[in-house]
This record gives structure tokens, C-alpha cells and sequence, in this order.
């Protein structure tokens, strides 16, 4: 779906579609970053940051 998108901006200069095809390549990285904080190791402690 990237590709025809990035062909359609290659062939008419549509920002719209470029800025489409930006958000769809930001889309892949937030993905794969959630999925690698998902399953890493992080301690969780029971500890509050902020107290009021």
C-alpha cells in the first residue's frame, strides 16, 4: 500500500499524498517501538512520582 501510494505522489507532487505516506511510514515504527516496550524488562515498582 506504501509503494502505490509513493508512486501516486511521484507522479503528481500531492503533498496530501506525501504527507499520507509519511503517516503510514510513522504508523510501522510506533508499531514495532510498542511491541519492543511491550515485551522488554522494565521493573515495575509500586512507586508514585507525584504525590499530592
Amino acid at each position: 500500500m506504501k509503494e502505490l501510494i509513493w508512486n501516486f505522489f511521484t507522479k503528481t507532487g500531492s503533498i496530501t499524498t506525501y504527507l499520507l505516506y509519511k503517516e503510514m511510514d510513522n504508523d510501522g515504527v510506533r508499531e514495532k517501538d510498542e511491541r519492543n516496550y511491550k515485551t522488554s524488562t522494565h521493573q515495575r515498582g509500586g512507586t508514585t512520582l507525584h504525590q499530592l
